[in-house]
């Protein structure tokens, strides 16, 4: 296996446009990097908040090695625990998404209540604190309907992506809005492979027609990095949306961790539809 430093010299040694070396994908210690220094470490988007509707409402999702679940509680706040009892270990909520009352630990019916407190264990001895074993919290933020969680004990500051989301994101009313369909795909390869897919559209006039009925594969549309690349066609698209309320001008983080703006459907197209038609009519 690669170690840190090894990965560190591969990564500084990496020639610009090329892909990275065979081992940085494949290295086993490289995927524990990945993990320690990306998603344990990072902001990670956890779930639309509409999809947590109502009172005990929870999700649950996995990062690496550690059960995450999500839960709506009695206050309306979305609160995130590690998805483990305090007694054992035993993992409390094993469904996508459900809804209950209370947090039961299905071992030995420990009870935690909706903010993460434990209410029941039975048998513990006169000297047992319940107070000191509640369920260990995992940040959580709310950004205008966005849920982002992150498992570092410090998590890296994202005041400014959550006043720039919440003003993207408010015209849409995110948060009062219902989920009318859900369908998760497992993605069975290499995470990097993955996500430079996601980042690059050279494949997709060949792999997604029906996508290009909307979606521009233009490079000077879809890899935009900076506000003075912005073509004549975004320049419009944004005065349009600006016009009509929307947000839409070019951000960035500075280092490139996130980046926000409204990208332009062709021939006037309402929605990233197959029919380029609006799919809910409110």
């Amino acid at each position: 296996m690669l170690s840190q430093s090894e990965t560190h010299a591969r990564l500084l040694a990496r020639r610009p446009s090329f892909a990275l070396e065979h081992d940085l994908y494949c290295d086993p210690g490289v995927f524990d990097l990945d993990l320690n220094q990306i998603f344990y470490r990072e902001w990670l988007f956890a779930v639309p908040s509409a999809q947590l509707d109502k009172t005990g409402a929870y999700a649950t999702m996995q990062v690496g090695d550690y059960p995450v679940i999500l839960v709506r509680g009695a206050d309306n706040r979305i609160r995130a625990f590690h998805n483990v009892c305090r007694h054992r270990g035993q993992r409390l909520c094993s469904k996508e998404t459900g809804g209950v009352a209370k947090l039961v630990c299905p071992y030995h019916q420990w009870t935690y209540d909706l903010d993460g407190k434990l209410l029941y264990a039975r048998e513990m001895g006169e000297g047992f604190d319940a107070s000191a074993y509640g369920l260990k919290k995992v940040h959580c933020v709310d950004m205008g309907g966005m849920v982002f969680v992150c498992l570092a004990a410090v998590p890296p500051p994202i005041a400014d992506l959550a006043k720039s989301l919440m003003t993207y994101l408010a015209p849409s009313g995110l948060a009062d809005a219902k989920v009318a369909y859900s369908s998760t795909i497992v993605e069975k390869g290499n995470w990097k492979l993955v996500i430079e897919n996601n980042r690059e559209c050279y494949h997709c006039s060949g792999s997604h027609p029906s996508l290009c009925r909307t979606f521009s594969d233009n490079p000077k549309i879809g890899t935009m990095t900076g506000p003075n690349e912005a073509s004549d066609e975004i320049l419009t698209h944004w005065s349009r949306c600006e016009a009509a309320g929307l947000p839409s001008r070019f951000i960035h983080h500075p280092e490139f961790q996130w980046r926000l703006a409204r990208e332009p459907v062709l021939d006037n197209a309402e929605s990233y539809t197959m029919s380029t038609k609006a799919a809910v009519a409110r």
